[in-house]
């Protein structure tokens, strides 16, 4: 079912696989920049084989009494984009937002406008910003509506086929469900007319045979102080816009805020298929009225095709499906799924977009680096990559696919790093399919592995080598408290072994950096059945994770019974207690401790980089062996290596 065209408005999907609007770059449609760098990410994924494609939202400025449109900038950008999609045989679609009260101001000068408040439809402060918002009026609601009118009519001069309206996520089209609408005292006061108006507008902008998606909440996460919608309302909304007949496809979400972003994009900690039981209570409401997509998690052909199969949508979203692998479809067909680089709930996307970073992934270093050139090489070289870890692994595979001879070395039984040292106890061990999918193409390409060997520094003298990768990572780092020696301490990989092996109960998790390595480590332990305490001196435990996942972390740990000692300094370790005070010192608690965990800043392991090279190999030291960072760096460490040492063209 999942290959299956299917006719929408006249046009003709290929298949059931949508990849739903993203944002890849907030410069992307910048004035101040020429959008090459998004149109290559574009390509690949509209290259894909996925039946409809919608490009980077676009925000919708508002009109000017002038009559002047400010995006005809982009027309070169849009319609460059619009004939990528369409010539990947894809429905290509443009999504248009306005986020009105939501974020702040300095995160909206997309369009190079001189700085101004942002807008709502009441004086409040800005959703998940906390910035004193404009109201509009009258005219400005007016004004708002010609933006969305001229800004669709435009896209589909671009030669895209239609048009999603973000109708969700708390942005400008979704404020005008809230409650507090009732309190304008216009014709804009009643909930959801702006909405309404915006779809007509829309519609007769873009005309009868261009697609015109909505992107609606099918759940609300708001206090109940803020009047939420309940599910049923947000179903009957639904209900009324497609009744219309003006709107073809419905894209639900849920989440009514950037502070929901923990559940309307989850991580690995969410289900796959999380909107999947909202969703066909929706498309059982609007009885075939238009066609639903399904959304959340779904990052394998079988669960898409299961989704479709249980009636539960008629389009399937597989958007950080893509994102990881976009030849996921067509290996698929091919018969190579074992192959499919698959997602694995990491959230570096979505993270990478919060802070207005570029967008990148977890495991796939080619993201955002889609047009960067390798150096042809007229020979094979001989490689020997020290280090099974993260960037090992993916410089070995890369060395390999580029045509040299690779032959891998890994001191540890086991491949993959510290990654390695995470269990199935949590679904955390998701994040270890980067590891897996890595391995598996190691084995497929037939490089030699060998694990539990050290190479030496005589190994390097004796053995001819063109290139030696040191991917041989880093020690875990020391405390210096005072200790009487009734507590053990460990690092976080070896954390979970360290519990099961001593019978240890009580540990305490010393989390300096707020990273995810800490976070990982004390779910993973609570699981193993510890009774976990966090401490760090840092104003809330998991301050370095990425937003959507920082936003849920702290309630979830308390939820697990965890015990979160912030702004509290380690003092001295004595009596089986970690014996903790403020940043200050004072206001002493011992917290009981069969255990530390020390998830502390690491030491790199680069003692054979001098042996290396009198060997007169050309040397590259990657990943932590460099600087011990995330995993994410150590997957591009091993790409950018490669790519260093070129490709052999196949012969």
């Amino acid at each position: 079912m999942l290959f299956s065209p299917i006719e929408i408005r006249g046009h003709t999907m290929p298949n059931r696989v949508v990849i739903t609007s993203h944002r890849f770059d907030a410069q992307a449609y910048s004035p101040h920049s020429d959008g090459l760098q998004y149109l290559n990410y574009l390509k690949p994924r509209a290259m894909s084989g996925a039946g409809m494609v919608m490009a980077q939202a676009i925000s919708v400025p508002a009109m000017q009494p002038n009559g002047q449109f400010p995006l005809e900038h982009l027309r070169a950008r849009l319609t460059a984009a619009a004939a990528l999609i369409r010539a990947g045989g894809a429905l290509a679609l443009v999504q248009l937002i306005h986020k009105g009260a939501t974020g702040r101001s300095e995160q909206s000068a997309l369009l190079g406008q001189d700085p101004a408040p942002l807008w709502g439809f009441v004086s409040r402060l800005s959703l998940g910003g906390m910035e004193p918002v404009h109201a509009m009026t009258g005219t400005e609601v007016r004004s708002v509506i010609e933006g969305f009118r001229r800004t669709a009519a435009f896209v589909i001069e671009c030669g895209f086929h239609g048009v999603e309206l973000h109708a969700g996520h708390g942005y400008l089209l979704h404020q005008s469900l809230f409650a507090e609408v009732s309190a304008r005292g216009d014709e804009w006061n009643e909930r959801p007319r702006f909405l309404n108006a915006v779809v007509s507008s829309v519609r007769s902008a873009i005309g009868p045979s261009s697609v015109l998606s909505v992107r609606v909440p099918t759940r609300d996460f708001s206090e109940p102080s803020h009047a939420p919608m309940s599910d049923a309302q947000l179903r009957e909304v639904a209900a009324e816009l497609v009744s219309t007949g003006d709107i073809d496809v419905l894209n639900p979400s849920e989440g009514a805020s950037p502070l929901h972003y923990h559940r309307s994009v989850g991580s690995y900690r969410r289900p796959h298929g999380d909107f999947l039981a909202a969703t066909q209570k929706l498309r059982q409401r609007i009885a075939g009225k238009a066609q639903v997509i399904g959304v959340g998690r779904i990052t394998d052909v079988r669960q898409a095709t299961d989704a479709l199969e249980s009636g539960a949508c008629d389009l399937v979203g597989m958007t950080r499906a893509h994102i990881a692998d976009p030849e996921i479809l067509r290996k698929h067909s091919r018969g190579e799924s074992h192959l499919i680089r698959p997602c694995v709930g990491a959230n570096t996307c979505i993270d990478r977009i919060m802070v207005g970073g570029v967008l990148r992934c977890f495991h796939n270093p080619d993201v955002g680096h889609e047009d960067r050139p390798a150096p042809g090489r007229h020979r094979a070289l001989r490689v020997l990559v020290v280090g099974g870890g993260p960037a090992g692994l993916r410089a070995a595979v890369d060395c390999s696919r580029n045509g040299h001879i690779v032959k891998l070395v890994e001191h540890a039984q086991v491949l993959g790093g510290r990654l390695a040292a995470i269990t199935d106890a949590t679904s955390a061990a998701e994040l270890t399919g980067s590891i897996s999918h890595l391995v598996q193409a190691l084995a497929e390409r037939g490089v030699e592995v060998r694990t539990g060997a050290r190479v030496a520094p005589g190994d390097l003298a004796s053995v001819s080598y063109d290139a030696v990768i040191l991917a041989t990572g880093s020690s875990p780092g020391s405390v210096d408290w005072p200790t009487d020696g009734s507590v053990a301490i460990t690092s976080t990989e070896s954390a979970v072994t360290a519990c099961r092996e001593g019978g240890m109960r009580s540990v305490v998790v010393y989390d300096p950096l707020g990273t995810e390595e800490a976070a990982v480590c004390a779910e993973q332990l609570v699981a193993v059945g510890c009774d976990v305490s966090v401490v760090t001196e840092l104003a809330e435990v998991g301050a370095s994770l990425g937003p959507s996942l920082r936003l849920d972390h702290r309630r979830r740990l308390l939820e697990m019974g965890c015990a979160l000692h912030e702004r509290s300094t380690p003092l001295r370790l004595a009596e089986g207690h970690l014996i903790a005070g403020t940043a200050v010192g004072v206001n002493e608690t011992a917290i009981p401790a069969g255990l530390v965990v020390a998830a502390t800043s690491r030491t790199p392991n680069d003692g054979l980089r001098e042996a290396a090279e009198r060997a007169g190999a050309d040397v590259f030291v990657i990943g932590d062996a460099s600087a011990p960072r995330s995993a994410v760096e150590a997957f591009l460490d091993g790409a950018r290596a490669a790519d260093r040492l070129g490709v052999v063209p196949a012969r």
